[in-house]
């Protein structure tokens, strides 16, 4: 699949930097079942762009564009769920740009935006050390436990001073997720059938 190479090549192999593809939302906080409108400016006037939305460490959502006469791009994403999200754009030939928004109440998603905080200037005489950049890492939510029993998630700079990072955590042996049939008709007794999800292992409630 042609798109899903290109958001490879070009958004999930991040170095991120400043470059000439720009992406935004129209919000950064939305409530759930609201559509978020994604919309950016290429370097030049038609050319594709990869779109790609992650929930978390989870990719939800990719899709393609095509910048206009005026460079710009648009497309609509509906979101599925509450979350902390974050929307990759990179045009043909362009640095890759990420911008994150929240899908949930005000008192959810506060915590989970991180104001953008521009780079304060280092003051003093000229030529100091290190330079005025911070960066403000908004981590995204624990992926699901792998074989390994560790889980990762990804944590995006929101100023693009420096990289993402991802950070991997060990999680428990085994969380146990039953999903239950309805029961049956009474019959002097009901039974139900009972699948464990993750390894869907049956039993029956009697």
């Amino acid at each position: 699949m042609k798109l899903n190479k290109l958001l490879l090549v070009l958004v999930l192999s991040l170095p991120l930097v400043l470059g000439a593809t720009t992406v935004d939302t129209d919000k950064d906080i939305y409530a759930p079942g609201e559509t978020a409108i994604i919309s950016g400016v290429c370097s030049t006037a038609n050319l594709n762009v990869g779109l790609q939305v992650l929930l978390g460490a989870n990719a939800v959502w990719v899709d393609e564009a095509k910048s206009d006469a005026t460079k710009k791009y648009s497309k609509s994403f509906l979101p599925s769920q509450k979350g902390k999200y974050t929307a990759y754009a990179a045009c043909t030939g362009d640095a890759a740009a990420n911008a994150a928004f929240c899908v949930g109440t005000q008192d959810e998603c506060a915590p989970k935006i991180a104001e953008k905080e521009e780079p304060k200037p280092s003051s003093g005489s000229g030529g100091g050390s290190g330079g005025g950049c911070t960066p403000v890492y908004v981590c995204g939510d624990w992926g699901f436990c792998n074989a390994s029993l560790q889980q990762k998630r990804i944590c995006t700079d929101q100023i693009a001073c420096k990289s993402n990072k991802i950070e991997v955590q060990s999680c428990p042996k085994c969380q146990e997720s039953w999903v239950c049939s309805l029961w049956s008709d009474c019959t002097g007794s009901q039974s139900r059938t009972t699948e464990l999800s993750a390894s869907f292992v049956s039993a029956t409630d009697i």
